[in-house]
């Protein structure tokens, strides 16, 4: 308890002690990156990063930064002869097995697992992979007791792998993709290979995504500031010049040009002109009307403002008697007509029950056929669609029909 509260005091109020330099270089020598450093000497990594910058060890690759001077070629060797795995040789030489590989591959040596895995059939190998076994299981088949061994020979196969994939996306393919505005990332995901190959082949192909023809379309610079002077919108610029909206703002800036401000809501639809519309209409409907916006669109306007007409309208009260009817008997659904009269579907339907009317649902199933019908017409109909089609009915209710008869 003593010690415990002592190291308390000296780690709190004493710091922590001081890390020696020498140490660092000679693990970063080793092989060693800021972590490991840090958990070897039991200090942060950000102390560790500042000992490297002192000394002016830049955190590269593994491989360039390893000192193979302090390696001694003819123990290295002795330690493979001997049988040791890649994991027993890093303890010994007190260094990572990731250190130990580019170790051996300096000095032109191999394990025995090394020798056995670099023997192996690869085509074996190949169809062990295709079916779904992980590197661990693979090794175990093989009687290797160093999964590691195979980790480059497996990479090297997976990369030949995709290429072969790559190559084989031909020209048209990607022409379609291109076409029809499939992106890179879709191409990535269908064809199960990362995004670089998938732009390498294009480059292989030359050929261009429309990003890219994008940015080497040729905007008139006159043109441009003239537009952006008369108030053009960044959407609208975008579409008139056939670029992204990315290359619109690089232009801008640029050109040292200013977009103009988007148009508020009150410059839109000013308070007086909503005013006289709320004085002079009958219904929502009419100031809808004369804003050219929608029914919705109106009553927002108008809880904005705060105002309200004096005596408002039910809306299904001035919808068109006569052509909602027609429309009913034509068969078209309640969402269709409050689509074609930019009206809500419940508007429709207390049309439909303050007018005495059947719904389109209640008059398409009272006039389903019978079962007498479908036999009738099921003579030289060879498919449901068919049958479905000369009933006037869903293909959906032709099924549930057919099993209640």
């Amino acid at each position: 308890m003593l010690i415990n509260t002592i190291t308390f005091y000296s780690t709190t109020f004493m710091g922590t002690p001081k890390t020696d330099t020498k140490k660092v270089l000679e693990l970063l020598n080793k092989g060693y990156n800021d972590a490991q450093i840090a958990r070897e000497l039991g200090v942060s990594r950000q102390t560790i990063g500042s000992h490297r910058e002192k000394l002016g060890i830049k955190p590269k690759n593994m491989r360039s930064r390893i000192n193979y001077d302090i390696f001694d070629r003819h123990q290295v060797k002795t330690l493979v002869e001997e049988g040791n795995s890649l994991n027993q040789i890093s303890k010994v030489l007190g260094v990572t097995m990731s250190t130990v590989r580019m170790v051996l591959k300096h000095f032109g040596l191999n394990t025995q697992q090394g020798h056995i895995a670099s023997n192996i059939d690869k085509s074996k190998l190949v169809a062990m992979i295709d079916m779904g076994k992980s590197q661990k299981q693979i090794a175990k088949e093989l009687g290797l007791d160093d999964v590691g061994a195979l980790t480059p020979i497996i990479k090297k196969l997976r990369i030949k792998a995709t290429k072969e994939k790559v190559n084989s996306i031909t020209a048209e393919e990607l022409e379609y993709a291109i076409d029809h505005d499939i992106s890179v990332a879709e191409l990535s995901k269908r064809y199960q290979v990362s995004p670089q190959y998938i732009f390498a082949r294009l480059k292989e192909l030359k050929l261009q995504t429309k990003e890219q023809k994008r940015q080497n379309v040729k905007v008139p610079k006159k043109d441009f500031c003239n537009d952006v002077k008369a108030g053009f919108s960044v959407n609208k610029l975008a579409k008139k010049y056939h670029i992204g909206t990315n290359r619109v703002m690089n232009l801008v800036q640029k050109y040292k040009l200013q977009i103009a401000q988007k148009q508020t809501f009150e410059d839109i639809y000013p308070i007086e002109t909503v005013k006289d519309l709320v004085q002079n209409a009958s219904s929502i409907r009419e100031i809808a009307k004369a804003l050219e916006i929608s029914d919705k669109t109106a009553y927002k306007v108008l809880k904005k403002y705060g105002l309200k007409i004096s005596k408002p309208e039910p809306l299904w009260k001035i919808l068109p008697h006569d052509e909602i009817i027609q429309a009913i008997n034509e068969g078209q659904s309640v969402h269709q007509i409050a689509k074609i009269y930019r009206a809500d579907d419940n508007d429709i339907y207390a049309f439909i029950n303050n007018n005495g009317l059947k719904s389109p649902k209640k008059i398409y199933y009272e006039n389903l056929p019978s079962k007498d019908d479908i036999q009738t017409a099921m003579n030289g109909i060879n498919t449901e669609e068919e049958l479905a089609q000369k009933l006037g009915i869903r293909k959906g209710t032709l099924n549930s029909l057919l099993t209640k008869y």
